[in-house]
């Protein structure tokens, strides 16, 4: 959770994301006086839509509910007014608010399949994954995340079809210091079911696709690393959604044509091989899934980062 203060009418926003710092997604809430009184409004420039809740305190009654509105991506939305006669006391113009990434009434879709995240011909060892040993899922948003021990620069791919909604790639390696925890390069890719998967510690300079960009299963997205928390080069990579606004890691399936629909196990070794495939997977909700793209290249399990 990340917490801020906005002195507008003694505003306290109080905003929730994930392994990315919230203060860097741009939302904001902002007010602006006119003849009716203040004018309250959402401002989101960023590529995911915001679940805003405003609660007017004295203003509207103290048993009174929130107003509750999801603000799309790239809008400005006047939320409501405060009446003039309101901000002429101190404590009747207080007003606070709450926010989070993604769409609350979003549903996983349940036919989802996922494609390994590497290229085809690699094999690499499940080394943290819900059910095992936990060594840093211990919160709502990694409590179903999976980490994939990979060598430093193996291609990371696109799961499941989406589009780019932010990335990070200027950070150099990481470690296990509390100073690296905002430090992670990454790839963030939406969904068309309004759920997400994030990509992380990637390699620096690595990531090939950019904001607003539309990707397919199977595309070269980064590279790996140890950016971030991390004590060795892994994928981090998770399901995502907004639930009663707090972000929620979510069950998930892979996918090969070997072994078909399963959950990851920590401690075992997965390995791509979609060449018998025209897509790989299909995503019910994106019948236009590209093609998987890999380098059949032997097995390549020297990686032994594990965390975050």
């Amino acid at each position: 959770m990340k917490f801020g203060f906005a002195i507008a009418a003694i505003a306290l926003n109080l905003s929730a994301m994930s392994l990315a710092s919230a203060s860097e997604y741009p939302f904001k809430v902002t007010s602006e006086k006119s003849t009716q009184g203040t004018a309250i409004a959402a401002v989101n420039d960023g590529r995911f839509p915001v679940d805003l809740r405003l609660h007017l305190g004295s203003i509207a009654g103290e048993h009174a509910e929130p107003v509750k509105i999801l603000i799309p991506a790239h809008t400005r939305l006047e939320v409501t007014v405060l009446p003039t006669a309101a901000e002429q006391t101190s404590a009747a113009s207080a007003y606070q608010y709450n926010w989070s990434i993604g769409d609350p009434a979003a549903e996983q879709n349940a036919e989802a399949l996922y494609r390994l995240p590497f290229a085809d011909g690699k094999q690499y060892r499940i080394s943290q994954a819900h059910g095992g040993p936990v060594i840093t899922h211990n919160t709502p948003d990694s409590y179903y995340a999976v980490d994939i021990a990979m060598p430093r620069g193996a291609d990371i791919l696109a799961a499941r079809a989406g589009v780019v909604t932010d990335t990070e790639s200027q950070f150099g390696d990481g470690g296990k210091s509390e100073e690296f925890r905002k430090k992670a390069n990454y790839v963030r890719i939406l969904h068309d079911d309004g759920t997400w998967a994030e990509y992380f510690h990637l390699q620096k300079d690595s990531v090939t696709v950019q904001a607003g960009q539309r990707v397919e299963a199977g595309m070269k997205i980064g590279e790996a690393g140890t950016s971030g928390f991390s004590d060795g080069p892994h994928l981090h990579f998770s399901i995502q959604k907004n639930v009663s606004g707090r972000i929620t890691s979510l069950p998930f399936r892979f996918f090969t044509p070997a072994r078909g629909a399963f959950a990851a196990v920590a401690g075992e070794k997965i390995q791509a091989d979609y060449t018998s495939l025209a897509t790989a997977p299909v995503d019910p909700l994106a019948p236009d899934t590209g093609t998987a793209t890999g380098n059949p290249a032997q097995d390549s399990d020297q990686a032994v980062g594990r965390a975050e």
